[in-house]
């Protein structure tokens, strides 16, 4: 077949995934892979479309054949790896990040994908030795102040990260409430309130609650009562590099004069937590508390902040490092976004509404 039909083909076939015409683009790509049967392009379109669609036994097939032609693109293998992870396959997550390592040297997706199979499996060792290859690369990654701070308390290790040793270290906590009046809260309470937010997003941590887009400092620009916030938290990032200024982690040396502000609204209901996370690609986080529940028990609604995260396998529960706050209306925390936190669950009827942000470097 001509070379111009053959990709006018294989574009129809993108095209109806496009338009989320999900049964007519299986039934062409399952013709075209009879034609076509060892063509990369091909294999690559049609392993892209299942894994969007969560189809990981026919993705995995389909990226594995990709691999075994050709190692032009790293993509397969990271695709790959996150699939096996998605299948909770940690052993082959690590023989194809380890392939892919073999020929993308320093690509920082699969070391990543790597660490957290090796530590699912329990090879700790092997892991932070991966951690450590990892700061080379990217002294700024947030890996090794994640995920390599909780291997060195877990296995007592006597080394030094550059970036951020011991995130834990820098959590920050504010009082707005006395410079606003209440009635700021309640407004911006009340524009949170109306922002459009989806019910338990998927791939997001939050359960029994709404959480928005994180667009909400772009598209609410123009609101006053917005501005004012925007206004609050770069006064509060000031304050926060000051207090830290004598530290030597480069965490602070090297915090970004120039960065976005990216924000999302959060509005747990009954039962509602966000659970153990941290944030990826940025540099500083936080939450603004506009409406807490009342009468909560213990530590319900507390925000928890831990070197231990995701569920990861624990060798010693004693050595892992924990910090709760008790949030109020008009508090705001700040914190390094690679530190793992969580919502813990509260029964109360009442609403748990908050602004959280990012503060990501410009590049």
């Amino acid at each position: 077949m001509n070379k111009n039909n053959k990709n006018i083909e294989f574009e129809k076939l993108r095209l109806l995934f496009l338009e989320k015409k999900y049964k007519e683009a299986k039934i062409l790509s399952e013709n075209f892979i009879k034609k076509y049967p060892k063509d990369i392009i091909l294999l690559k379109l049609i392993a892209e479309q299942e894994y969007l669609l969560e189809n990981y036994q026919e993705a995995k097939k389909s990226y594995s054949k990709v691999i075994a032609l050709s190692n032009e693109s790293v993509d397969p293998f990271i695709k790959l790896t996150a699939i096996y992870s998605h299948l909770k396959e940690y052993d082959n997550v690590i023989k194809i990040a380890s392939k892919g390592i073999c020929v993308y040297k320093n690509n920082l997706i699969l070391y990543r994908n790597l660490v957290i199979a090796q530590i699912h499996k329990k090879k700790f060792l092997e892991a932070f030795e991966n951690i450590k290859i990892i700061e080379e690369i990217d002294i700024y990654d947030e890996v090794p102040a994640s995920f390599g701070w909780y291997l060195k308390e877990q296995l007592d290790l006597n080394y030094k990260f550059k970036y951020l040793n011991k995130p834990i270290n820098y959590l920050r906590q504010y009082n707005i409430s006395k410079l606003y009046k209440n009635n700021f809260l309640k407004k911006l309470n009340s524009l949170i309130e109306e922002v459009p937010k989806t019910w338990e997003p998927k791939n997001q941590t939050t359960k029994f609650g709404y959480q928005s887009e994180n667009n909400l400092f772009y598209e609410y620009k123009e609101s006053n009562i917005l501005k004012a916030v925007i206004d609050l938290i770069s006064k509060s990032i000031e304050e926060y590099r000051e207090n830290f200024k004598k530290s030597e982690d480069l965490f602070i040396k090297d915090f970004p004069n120039e960065f976005n502000l990216v924000g999302w609204g959060v509005d747990l209901r009954k039962s509602g937590y966000q659970g153990s996370h941290n944030h990826r690609d940025s540099w500083l986080s936080g939450v603004l508390y506009l409406k807490i529940p009342k009468n909560l028990n213990n530590n319900e609604g507390n925000i928890e902040f831990s070197s231990h995260g995701y569920n990861l396998p624990i060798c010693d529960k004693e050595k892992i490092s924990s910090s709760s706050f008790k949030p109020f209306e008009g508090a705001l925390v700040m914190f390094p976004s690679s530190l793992f936190h969580r919502t813990i669950p509260f029964i109360s009827e009442d609403n748990r509404i908050c602004i959280a942000f990012d503060v990501r470097k410009i590049k």
